[in-house]
């Protein structure tokens, strides 16, 4: 931007440095405790090799400009390192349902360790475009539910996997894997009881909490899919929403990840108004105003987890909002009942 005042700041990511800076960093979004003038008014900067020789292997630059209209900031990371390599990752089986555990491998660094001054690795894994599957210190997930594909692809589902280190150098690739609906050949009753089935065995089972919200926002993509809908009825559609916002009422939120995907299951289970009950929209008041409650007394990670925090109030924001609507309708349809009531 011309005319614009440039200034550029280091963040120290193994230690607090706290020194005076201009009065621009007192804007949200910057703490003084963590932040160090490095040079102001020029949209250029310069790193020394003196510099750098007194860095960390790695640190991070944060740029911003600001007149007295506009404002803008990013971080950049500088490294030393070797760049890490793009994780290798493969899904297992190749094709299955909704209803299906799957198992995610991935391997970085060609299946070596990776230098010890990479740091800790995390892996994070999203099925759709800022949809968090999981994030953590593990490159294989033995076992994940995961939604439905692309209809318009045969179904293919395109997982996003990210691997980053400790000082936020990341590598990402695409793996691919067919998930289909559950064939409903048979009857209805046979798909809710496949859910019941999976439940149960979910609940027997280590991590079932995440298991569990896993399966609802992948039972929740085939009904919230048009063209799949139709082999459920409304009822049976009513039933399942209700079922699964009871169920998810039980599950703790212990961390900022868990109320993000917690978050997102919740607006995708209440995505058709029309297919809330009024038991469903009690449930899902209740539970709404758990995970927002736990939103802000659980802690993050300093960037990330603030991001995680804003996309998880999203997407409550979102499922509040299927819920007033259908409450709404409910209040609507009742009016009218009443009145036909009356003229007859």
């Amino acid at each position: 931007m011309d005319g614009v005042p440039y200034s550029a700041r280091i963040l120290n990511l193994q230690h607090w440095i706290v020194s005076a800076l201009p009065a621009v960093c007192s804007l949200q979004g910057f703490r003084q405790s963590s932040l160090t003038l490095l040079q102001s008014d020029s949209s250029s900067l310069t790193l020394n090799s003196s510099f750098l020789k007194s860095q960390e292997v790695a640190f991070r630059i944060r740029a911003a400009a600001i007149n007295s209209q506009d404002y803008g900031e990013e971080s950049y990371v500088v490294s030393t390192l070797s760049a890490l390599q793009t994780p290798v990752c493969a899904v297992q089986p190749h094709e299955g349902s909704v209803l299906t555990s799957f198992k995610i491998s991935c391997s970085t660094c060609a299946g070596m360790p990776c230098p010890s001054q990479h740091g800790s690795l995390t892996y994070c894994f999203y099925p759709k475009t800022n949809s968090l599957l999981h994030c953590g210190p593990n490159s294989e997930l033995p076992s994940v539910y995961l939604p439905l594909g692309e209809e318009k692809n045969s179904f293919v589902l395109n997982i996003t996997v990210t691997v980053q280190n400790a000082f936020g150098d990341t590598a990402r690739t695409t793996t691919t894997v067919t998930v289909k609906p559950e064939d409903y050949n048979s009857s209805n009753q046979t798909f809710l009881a496949s859910i019941t089935e999976r439940v149960n065995t979910i609940s027997k089972g280590e991590n079932s909490s995440a298991s569990l919200i896993q399966l609802y926002k992948s039972v929740s993509s085939v009904l919230n899919q048009g063209s799949q809908e139709k082999d459920l009825n409304t009822d049976n559609k009513r039933e399942l929403r209700e079922a699964m916002l009871a169920s998810l009422s039980d599950v703790p939120v212990t961390s900022i990840q868990t109320a993000l995907v917690m978050s997102e299951a919740l607006k995708e289970i209440t995505y058709k108004s029309e297919e809330l009950s009024t038991s469903a929209q009690v449930e899902a008041s209740s539970t709404l105003e758990d995970v927002s409650r736990s939103l802000l007394e659980v802690s993050g990670e300093e960037e990330e987890g603030e991001q995680k925090r804003k996309d998880a109030a999203t997407y409550l924001f979102n499922a509040v909002n299927n819920v007033l609507e259908a409450s709404l309708k409910n209040t609507t349809e009742n009016t009218i009942g009443q009145d036909t009531t009356q003229v007859r």
